[in-house]
């Protein structure tokens, strides 16, 4: 009986253990690479111009931000940022830079210091 006693307190001491360093470790910074969903909306006259068929969903950008954000963003579905196309966008590609202001303009709990694409999104064919 005293046997059993010792073993349910062991384990009751592990798993306080573990989950005060869980806290702590998930309030700590860091820095991670995530696919964050986007969707470009076109806001074009029909005829104006042909809309590449091959635009990403999900574009990979360098995050840094507090464990827990991190596990939120990785667990909980993300509605996508918005990227609108208008009829004076003269060039045929959206740069890492117009993207990089759309991610600051979010609401994201966490600081976006990188976009990870090649140079940009072509976005008219």
């Amino acid at each position: 009986m005293a046997k059993t006693a010792n073993w349910r307190i062991f384990i009751i001491c592990i798993g306080v253990a573990i989950f005060a360093w869980l806290i702590n470790a998930l309030g700590k910074n860091y820095t991670s690479i995530i696919n964050y969903p986007i969707k470009i909306v076109y806001r074009l006259p029909a005829k104006s111009r042909k809309r590449a068929k091959n635009t990403p969903d999900k574009i990979k950008i360098q995050v840094e931000g507090l464990g827990w954000d991190l596990l939120k963003f990785k667990f909980r579905k993300t509605s996508p940022i918005k990227i609108v196309v208008w009829v004076y966008h003269r060039r045929p590609y959206i740069t890492k830079y117009e993207i990089m202001k759309i991610f600051r303009k979010s609401k994201n709990t966490f600081k976006v210091k990188k976009i990870l694409i090649d140079d940009a999104i072509r976005v008219y064919a």
